[in-house]
């Protein structure tokens, strides 16, 4: 299954790239394949579901460092 998340606004983990707005996602299986600007996507891309990504933030995943077993 393939995914194209449109227009939507990323944080990223590096500090040199920090906030970008406006960029399309395209997801395969279980993986990012690209992260680009919003109408840019490559055209062999071939999303099986597209979503719009307006109003809303990309971010890392959160993790849990803290736990006491």
């Amino acid at each position: 299954m393939s995914l194209l998340i449109e227009g939507i606004d990323v944080l990223t983990a590096d500090h040199a790239a920090g906030w970008m707005k406006n960029m399309d996602i395209g997801i395969e299986n279980d993986r990012i394949v690209f992260v680009v600007p919003s109408g840019q996507a490559p055209v062999i891309f071939k999303a099986d579901r597209k979503i719009s990504g307006r109003r809303r933030l990309a971010m890392p995943g959160l993790v849990n460092a803290h736990t006491h077993v």
